[in-house]
């Protein structure tokens, strides 16, 4: 499950379908949906929050309502037009399509209708959505680039880009968003800061925590996607660590170090790495 790394998806669906980027969604800290309770990581809300600040702070609760919104056939579209639900096409013996679900899926899975519940834990990467960490990397590089790409790991083979199909206007919404994960925003940290932390470039990403399993093996599994630098990407990628804290706390630290392999960065007395 990607967790709230799918929350740019969520949001290209939400524009496609209509909704601003500039309505605030009042978040309390949870999204009730009849005795589901789906909570926020700050309990006690984010207040009235717009596309690129609920972004920024990760909110749960307007991603529950953006998605509740927009309806499911929206959200499975903006999915869809990033490859996930099939194979990337990678030249390796191993590629996973990884699963998104919908009534028929469910039903023929699990002999159950689809839920108004089911629409909000996909809004937010949860539920019975499954993804592979390629997927996700080159989910952050089209969100930077505009184009979905075939990955290749052997020499010589050209490149094959698929332009999204969404607006300019729409994709520099998610941007902004994605830059003030880790560069904030009027003076309080996103929830990626970590990754940016004395790098040479501006990097713009997501964080992700996917809760996994039950009782004794619950579990959470943290994310982080970037791409970078921010104005016109080289790279993109997706680090997911298991049995995490955060994907703030404990996989953006690990994109850190290998951004600054690849761009450089300074230490914490302002010298610069070699």
């Amino acid at each position: 499950a990607p967790g709230s790394i799918f929350k740019p998806i969520t949001a290209l669906a939400g524009l496609s379908a209509g909704q601003s980027a500039e309505t605030e969604y009042e978040c309390s800290g949870v999204f009730a949906l009849g005795a589901m309770k789906l909570h926020c990581a700050r309990r006690w809300g984010h207040g009235p929050l717009g596309m690129r600040q609920a972004l920024r702070e990760s909110c749960n609760a307007y991603f529950c309502h953006l998605g509740m919104a927009v309806g499911t056939n929206a959200l499975i579209g903006a999915a869809n037009a990033f490859g996930l639900g099939a194979k990337t096409g990678v030249d390796f013996g191993v590629d996973m399509a990884g699963t998104v679900p919908d009534g028929a899926w469910k039903q023929k899975q699990y002999n159950e209708r689809w839920y108004p519940g089911d629409l909000a834990q996909m809004s937010i990467g949860q539920g019975m959505l499954l993804v592979s960490p390629l997927q996700m990397a080159l989910v952050a590089g089209a969100i930077g680039t505009g184009y979905r790409v075939t990955p290749h790991l052997k020499a010589g083979l050209p490149p094959v880009r698929v332009p999204l199909p969404f607006p300019s206007a729409h994709l520099d919404v998610i941007r902004e968003g994605m830059r003030l994960v880790v560069a904030g925003e009027g003076g309080n940290r996103g929830s990626g800061w970590r990754c940016g932390e004395g790098l040479e470039v501006e990097v713009s990403g997501k964080t992700g925590t996917a809760e996994v399993g039950r009782g004794a093996t619950r579990r959470k599994n943290t994310w982080f996607i970037a791409y970078a630098p921010s104005a016109h990407p080289t790279v993109a990628l997706a680090v997911i660590i298991e049995s995490g804290e955060s994907g703030g706390s404990t996989a953006a630290p690990c994109a850190n170090e290998i951004l600054r392999h690849v761009f450089g960065g300074r230490t914490g007395d302002g010298r610069r790495e070699t």
